[in-house]
């Protein structure tokens, strides 16, 4: 079975591919991206165990669909008007309009956010990690030009990816993607 997050993220990885000069089918890739459009305009914040990780999944979705050249505005500033949004959800969502060339509400949801930290546990449909949420982080900071910030979290997941701990393969590749980007 299929799961929203992983949809987006296979999704994320074959325009990630296409970008790098692989072969994408254009049926497929439009499919894909209707169907994440369809979803991302129909999304709706849920109240239960995991409104958490809906609305991560809905900020990935829309990050996604902006690096596609398909951005979903109206869906994009509904999520920003959710009153309570989770810290991480606010960094994916401002990395989605750092996408679509608007920095200004990029660093007004960033400067919004306190904790970095989530405790992730059987209720997150996401598949997170700490190390994946500072890759994120690292992605919005390059995209903004923030270097010094960047430059400090880049030596952390540098430093943790050096050691010889067992990482998810989500975790790697965003690690990787933010330290390439950097």
């Amino acid at each position: 079975y299929s799961t929203r997050w992983s949809t987006i993220y296979a999704t994320d990885f074959m325009r990630e591919s296409e970008a790098r000069g692989y072969a994408i089918s254009e049926s497929i890739k439009r499919n894909v991206l209707t169907s994440l459009r369809r979803n991302a305009r129909e999304w709706k914040p849920v109240r239960n165990y995991y409104s958490r990780s809906e609305e991560y999944t809905q900020a990935y979705r829309l990050y996604v669909l902006a690096l596609g050249k398909t951005p979903e505005l109206g869906a994009m500033n509904r999520l920003k008007e959710n009153n309570g949004l989770d810290d991480m959800t606010k960094w994916m969502l401002a990395l989605a309009y750092s996408k679509v060339g608007r920095n200004d509400v990029s660093k007004s949801l960033i400067e919004m956010t306190t904790d970095f930290t989530v405790d992730y546990n059987q209720y997150d449909l996401t598949y997170g990690s700490n190390l994946r949420d500072k890759a994120i982080r690292l992605l919005v900071l390059c995209s903004l030009d923030r270097g010094s910030e960047a430059a400090e979290i880049s030596r952390e997941i540098s430093s943790v990816l050096s050691q010889d701990n067992w990482l998810s393969t989500q975790t790697t590749a965003f690690s990787l993607m933010g330290l390439s980007e950097y």
